[in-house]
Order: C-alpha cells, then sequence, then structure tokens
C-alpha cells in the first residue's frame, strides 16, 4: 500500500515535471518563431535595400546622371529645331506656291485708267504671292505717266495692296507734255480732251511756269485767268486771257513792260479792255494798241 502511494506520488512528479518541460518548450518554439519572422522581416527588408542600392549603382555605371541631362537637353533641342525647320520649310514652300489672291488698288484717280494699272499688276503676279518682284513693279508702275507714286504692301489672306497718287496737272507744256502742280514733267499717252488747264511754251519749262505764276500775281484780276503763255525763240512774249485778248512783251524787259500795261489798262482803257483785241508793250514809252474793230491807235502816256 505504501508502495502504491509512492509510485503515485512519483507518477504525478513525473508527470508534473513532463507538463513543465512541455510548456517550456512550447514557449521556446514561439519565442524562437517570433525571432525567426523578425529575422526573415529584417532579412527581406536588408535584402530589398541591397537591391534598389544594385540598381542604382548599374544604371549609375552605365550612363552616370551628369552626363544624361545635357544629352536629353540637347537632342531635345536638335528635335525641336529639325521640327521648326521643317515645318517653316512647308509653310514657305506652300507660300511660294500660293498665288496672289486679291489685289487692292488704292487712291483718287482722274485720269489713270485702272485698266492699264490691272495689266501691269496681272504680268508681275504669275510668278505667286512671295515671289512677286515688288520693286520691279513698283518701278513698271511709276514709270506710267499719269502715276507720281506708288507704295506696295504684302498683307495676309494673300492680299497685294497698293496705293497710288496721280499727278494733278496745271499747266500743258508745248502742246504734248503736262506740268504738274509739283512742278513734274511728264508726257500722257493721250492728252486728256476735257482738260481745262494754261497752254504753256518756249524752251525752258521751269523758267515758263515761274514767269506764269508772277503774271497771275500782277496783271488785274479782271484780266485773268491766262489762258496761254509762250516765250519764243527771239524772246517775245505772248500772253493770251480767257477773252481772248493778247497781250505782247518783251523778255528781256517784260517786268517794267508788265507795270506799264498795268497803269494804262487802269487809265487809258479802263472801260475799253472789251474791245481791244491785242496791246503791244514793246515801246519805250507806250503800247500799240489793236481793236477788235481791226482799227489800231497809238496811245501816249
Amino acid at each position: 500500500m505504501k508502495l502504491f502511494k509512492q509510485l503515485n506520488v512519483q507518477r504525478k512528479v513525473n508527470k508534473g515535471e513532463i507538463s513543465h518541460h512541455q510548456k517550456s518548450w512550447e514557449e521556446r518554439r514561439k519565442d524562437n518563431k517570433k525571432q525567426f519572422d523578425k529575422a526573415l522581416k529584417q532579412r527581406n527588408k536588408q535584402d530589398k535595400i541591397q537591391r534598389s542600392k544594385d540598381l542604382k549603382s548599374r544604371s549609375f555605371d552605365v550612363l552616370p546622371v551628369k552626363k544624361i541631362t545635357p544629352i536629353l537637353v540637347l537632342c531635345s533641342l536638335i528635335l525641336l529645331i529639325t521640327v521648326l525647320v521643317v515645318q517653316t520649310f512647308n509653310w514657305t514652300s506652300g507660300l511660294l506656291q500660293q498665288p496672289v489672291l486679291v489685289v487692292d488698288v488704292e487712291g483718287e484717280f482722274k485720269y489713270l485708267k485702272k485698266s492699264v494699272v490691272a495689266d501691269i499688276v496681272n504680268e508681275s503676279l504669275e510668278s505667286g504671292y512671295l515671289q512677286t518682284d515688288l520693286p520691279n513693279l513698283h518701278r513698271q508702275l511709276v514709270a506710267r505717266p499719269w502715276i507720281k507714286e506708288a507704295s506696295l504692301k504684302r498683307k495676309m489672306n494673300s492680299t497685294l495692296q497698293i496705293e497710288l497718287v496721280e499727278h494733278k496737272p496745271l499747266a500743258t507744256w508745248n502742246d504734248s507734255n503736262l506740268i504738274s502742280t509739283e512742278a513734274l514733267l511728264f508726257t500722257p499717252s493721250i492728252m486728256p480732251a476735257d482738260l481745262y488747264v494754261p497752254h504753256l511754251s518756249g524752251q525752258d519749262y521751269l523758267a515758263v511756269l515761274s514767269m506764269y505764276e508772277q503774271l497771275t500775281q500782277k496783271i488785274p484780276s479782271n484780266l485773268l485767268p491766262i489762258q496761254s503763255l509762250s516765250i519764243s525763240f527771239d524772246g517775245g512774249i505772248t500772253i493770251v486771257n480767257s477773252h481772248g485778248m493778247v497781250l505782247i512783251l518783251e523778255e528781256k524787259n517784260w517786268i517794267n513792260q508788265l507795270e506799264r500795261f498795268v497803269v494804262i489798262s487802269r487809265k487809258a482803257l479802263k472801260n475799253k479792255l472789251a474791245n481791244v483785241e491785242k496791246i503791244d508793250m514793246r515801246y519805250t514809252n507806250g503800247a500799240a494798241v489793236s481793236w477788235r474793230e481791226q482799227s489800231i491807235a497809238r496811245i501816249n502816256q
């Protein structure tokens, strides 16, 4: 009986020892697993960091960052310049081949025929919008008799703007030329029939024009306007007013003779000028008067 109790006690003791040993083993297994998991995570993290370093290291070994940036910038610039050059070439080629679609002619014209201008412009526009030789077209336009000034401009939408200034005639010269208000001499192909301007003639148009301007200031207003003024080769000056009265002066002394004519017209011929056909002032102290009734009188001061 005592032995049996001892055996039971011994069993309990052994069983307790086994439980104690078993519990310690389980705890150690769990602790070992935690340490293993922690070590594994740490190892994976270190491996990931190392792989990233290795990747960067391999990339930098092939082409360093300091070399990549300038090369990329240079390549980008080359590509951009190439695209711009190609686009510009295509755009320019299109303009070169594009015809002038609109010709806008501006200006006030009285004697200039637009058909003449159109013919000149059309011949020059056959080469295209940008290939049109504007300086040459300008020379052709200003070479036309009635064109004083010309301005040519290219505008958007294939438009060519042309501004023209026409000569304003002041007088005819030798029945074939015209003198403009700017004292420029030009020769129209056809003299206009409705051109009502004074007729000047002589050798030097500037000298005759200067005399004409002085005469219009000195002759009494009732004897104006002057219809014609001519200076012959021998120096004789013939003036005809709008009433048909003829006044003859001498070129070398015409100012003094004109002053005497003004005095005579205001005194001796005050109310008789309408009957005077011709007055010759080439006398020292008087004038020869030819009346419309074909009578001649001698008037002395």
